[in-house]
């Protein structure tokens, strides 16, 4: 939960922390789903908030980075009267239970967000560029036996699909589609050299239906069929170098059971 405190004063309390935090004008607070509290108002000064649910992994990475530099769940910034500006310029007034999607403010919640990791990244000296596409990547790796779904994956990450497509091939320098793609071939090249799974199991394993079209973006990307590439590897050969100088070389995918990195 997003909250901005722009008026008033009171008292949080939080599962888990000892005591109560004082609150008032000019604090955040970020409360993750996991948590539970309660907000307690000076009856002499009520509180003046807005508040919203962030969604998403890359919201989440974001609020998680925060908490890391701030400690607390609130603590003050001297911009969030401009975050509640634009947070209410971007919302939906709700006036009883709050939704469970935030719906046309999400990208505002993300743009509060980055700029509180920004503020609290100055403050201590840590760099904050390309979260965005680490999270990305990492989903995509987490994905790779499914196929590649622009919509999902941007519903995940609770961002529209043309700013999923823009973030991907500004930081990433390629599309979406590629990078998976990338991905894929390479987690099939670690399948091919420490399985026995077939061709078509391991097109299967790497979200690609059909094996013919596995095998020519394979050969595209490596130089070799996956039963070239695969016998090379028997042969002792190396094995795990792409023709085309691709960045998955580098990077190549480690699906969370695996929890390793070639």
């Amino acid at each position: 939960m997003l909250t901005l405190v722009i008026g008033g004063r009171g008292s949080v309390i939080i599962d888990g922390r000892s005591g109560e935090m004082e609150l008032g004008d000019g604090m955040v607070g970020l409360v993750r789903g996991d948590e539970a509290g309660v907000m307690m108002c000076d009856p002499t000064q009520p509180y003046l908030h807005a508040y919203a649910r962030f969604r998403g992994a890359y919201a989440e990475s974001l609020v998680n980075r925060i908490r890391e530099k701030t400690d607390d769940p609130f603590f003050r910034t001297p911009h969030v009267h401009d975050f509640a500006e634009e947070l209410h310029r971007h919302s939906t007034i709700h006036r009883s239970d709050l939704p469970d999607q935030c719906g046309p403010e999400g990208l505002a919640i993300l743009q509060i967000l980055e700029s509180i990791v920004s503020e609290v990244g100055r403050s201590a000296d840590a760099p904050t560029a390309g979260s965005f596409e680490i999270v990305l990547r990492d989903y995509l790796e987490d994905h790779v036996a499914e196929p590649t779904d622009l919509s999902a994956i941007a519903a995940a990450l609770s961002v529209s699909r043309s700013t999923l497509s823009r973030r991907c091939r500004a930081g990433l320098g390629r599309s979406v589609l590629e990078v998976h793609r990338e991905i894929k071939i390479a987690w099939a090249c670690e399948l091919l050299r420490s399985t026995s799974a077939s061709v078509s199991e391991v097109a299967a394993r790497v979200g690609i239906a059909d094996p013919f079209y596995f095998s020519r973006v394979f050969s595209h990307q490596r130089g070799l069929s996956p039963r070239a590439y695969r016998a090379r590897g028997a042969a002792g050969g190396a094995c795990y170098t792409p023709g085309d100088g691709n960045q998955a070389a580098n990077h190549s995918p480690s699906p969370r059971d695996v929890g390793s990195r070639s």
